[in-house]
Order: structure tokens, then sequence, then C-alpha cells
């Protein structure tokens, strides 16, 4: 890979992600419309920090979500909507109802939205048989959210628009290094799982149990941080965390070189249902932090 294609992969990831607030804290709020968390967050009295984006997942009616997703956009928190792209026995875009039908969802809805959580996304850019395949179908993505746009929908086109997809794991370096050009998808989560499994490193003495040890990966080669990519692309996402222990969690995001990251107190079976008990303190901690930059 030259150095000038990877300088040019770094400035696109840039430009697509719109400025947030300085807090880098990534909420996936998995709760319904006029719960407590979510209209917290609009609240400055509950709230003075706010978070960065907000993912919003509930059950039908969406539309109930349209004002408080409005009045999160208002204190500039960026408002993603919900996808499953992955659970169907085909793979990838073989969910149902499928994705296309989601979005469609969200736009009947008319749920304001800054872009898309693409849940279940693949950590490889494709298949044996054709290498770019996860890359080139998210651009199917992109062009339904854009002809969402095209019909009506409140939503920002693709470009200003910020697609976080979320394999939960080091993703394929390809999707950020420029190999098969700009994805769709220009977030990942990169790490998602309980705090005693962020603390350690994954390895043949704990049976690869924890933090793989790097955001990006290639095969053969190994797991590496991906450092040279502008740290907002990575997401750590934390649960089953003691309180008191969210500054250090924080800050060992922060090492990995990933600007967006939660940390919670609730757990497995949905850990993303309710306010942590620590969700203030996180989100003056962060917003206490100068590195990284907003690009």
């Amino acid at each position: 890979m030259t150095i000038l294609r990877r300088l040019g992969a770094l400035l696109l990831l840039a430009a697509a992600l719109a400025a947030c607030n300085p807090a880098h804290i990534f909420v996936p709020a998995y709760v319904a419309s006029g719960n407590s968390w979510l209209t917290g967050m609009a609240n400055e009295t509950t709230t003075p920090v706010k978070p960065g984006i907000v993912v919003l997942n509930a059950s039908a009616p969406l539309s109930d979500l349209a004002d408080e997703a409005t009045a999160l956009r208002a204190d500039n928190i960026k408002v993603l909507g919900y996808v499953n792209v992955g659970n169907g026995s085909g793979g990838w875009l073989s969910s149902s109802p499928t994705p296309t039908d989601q979005i469609e969802a969200w736009s009947e809805a008319d749920v304001p939205l800054d872009g898309l959580f693409l849940d279940q996304l693949p950590r490889t850019c494709g298949t044996s048989g054709d290498a770019d395949a996860y890359i080139s179908a998210s651009h199917t993505i992109g062009s339904y959210w854009n002809q969402e746009v095209g019909q009506g929908a409140p939503w920002v086109a693709v470009g200003d628009a910020t697609f976080a997809g979320n394999p939960g794991t080091a993703i394929e370096e390809c999707w950020v290094d420029g190999t098969y050009g700009t994805a769709t998808v220009d977030m990942f989560v990169t790490f998602e799982g309980a705090e005693a499994t962020y603390n350690q490193i994954a390895g043949s003495g704990n049976g690869y149990v924890g933090y793989t040890g790097g955001n990006v990966f290639t095969a053969g080669v190994g797991y590496d941080a991906g450092a040279e990519y502008n740290d907002h692309v990575f997401v750590h996402l934390v649960y089953d965390a003691t309180s008191g222990h969210e500054d250090d969690i924080i800050d060992l995001a922060v090492s990995r070189h990933a600007a967006n990251v939660f940390v919670t107190d609730d757990d497995l079976p949905n850990p993303w249902d309710s306010e942590p008990s620590m969700f203030g303190a996180e989100l003056s901690y962060a917003d206490s932090l100068d590195y990284p930059e907003d690009p």
C-alpha cells in the first residue's frame, strides 16, 4: 500500500466525520420513547455535558422517537438509527426485516437522523471469493439512504451522514486504508465486551479471551492499533464495568486509539437498555480530555 493511498483514505475518512461534542461518548440507547435516560440527555439540568453520538433502537412505533431525536440534535448530538445488517443465515444484508426495509421504516416514521448504526457488520472486507464484497455491499446501504433522502426523509445525504458499523471486534484494515476505495461505513465498533475482557489482551494463556490488541488486522500479519487513522474512526463499548472505573476505562480506550467510548455497569443480555450509574461522571471526564481533536 502506498503512503499516498493511505493519506488519501485518511483524509476522506476525516472529511466524512462531522464535528461532534468534545465528550466523545458514544451512547447505544436501546430504550423506548419516553425513557428518562433518553429524554434526560436533551435536558441541560439533567445532562449539562452532552454525549457526541446517540444510537436510537426501540420497538415500533419508531415515530414516537421523532421528538426526542429532534431535541438531541438541537443539542449538537448526532443521532443514528439502529439497523441490523447481518442476523440472517445468508450472511450480511440477509437480516429479516431486510436492512432496506429497516431504513424505510425510519424514513416513514419521519425520525430525523444523522446516519445509521449498522449492527453485526462483518469484520472482513469480503469473502474468500470476493475480497471486497462487503465494502461493495456497504454502498447498497448508502444508495438506499440517499433514495430515502430524495423522497423527503429528514436526513442529510451520504457524504454528510455518519454510518457506524459494529462487528464488535477489530476490522480488516482494507475497510479503512483505501485498498478497495472508500466504504460507506466511516466508524467502527472495534471492541464490545465486559470490563474484565477489556482489561486483558487475548492470548494463548487465557484462551484468546480479551482485547485483540488492535483496532485493525491484516490476514497473515496480525493486529495493529490503527494509529495512522483518525481516532474518531474507532469506538469501544464496555459493559459490566464497576462504577468508579470509568476514568481508567476511558483512558485505556484513548491509549488504544478509540476516541469514542461508552462505559456502563449494565450487563448482558442487553447492556444498553438502561442509564449507567456512572453516566454523568464519564461524560464529565471525557469532556475534560484534550485528546484527540475533533476532525
